[in-house]
Parts: C-alpha cells; structure tokens; sequence
C-alpha cells in the first residue's frame, strides 16, 4: 500500500485501514459463501448427470430438455425471493 506523502496530510489516521477492512468484508459477504455454494452445485449437477446417463440414457435425455426450463424457474424463483425479502 503506498500512498504519497500529501495524501496523510489530508485523510484521517486511520481512514485507509477503516476503508480496507470495510472492503474486504463487502467482498466477503459478496462471494464468501457464494463460491462454495457455486461449486458444490455444479459438481452434484455433473455428478447426477453423469451416474443418471450411464445408469437410463433416456430419462437423464428427458431431464436434460426440460432443464432450461427448470433453471429459468429457478432464477425467477430467486428474484422473487429477493424482491421479498427487500420488502417492495
């Protein structure tokens, strides 16, 4: 973190650490448990897709033309969600 000198002269003390503890736990609430979550569903989703291939083709084939629209409920699910918990 280099700052030049001028910069001390006119910011508090402890502002820039103030400002990097606040970003780094925005950050945090961003993508902390997001990113796990992420990788935990893609991997159970390629998981079931691979052992329902090899164990009925035909279903698994079934199930994968009606995922659009199973994910596209899901994200209007999700915005609903979110609208709701917003209180309007």
């Amino acid at each position: 973190m280099k700052q030049e000198i001028g910069w001390f002269d006119v910011h508090d003390v402890g502002e820039l650490n103030t400002r990097l503890t606040d970003d780094v736990s925005k950050i945090n609430e961003g993508i902390g448990d997001k990113i796990g979550m992420f990788f935990q569903s893609m991997a159970t989703f390629f998981t079931g897709f691979i052992v329902g291939f090899t164990r009925g083709w035909k279903l698994t084939l079934v199930i994968l033309a009606v995922s659009p629209v199973l994910g596209l409920s899901a994200g209007i699910w999700a915005k609903v969600g979110e609208v709701c918990e917003s209180g309007f």
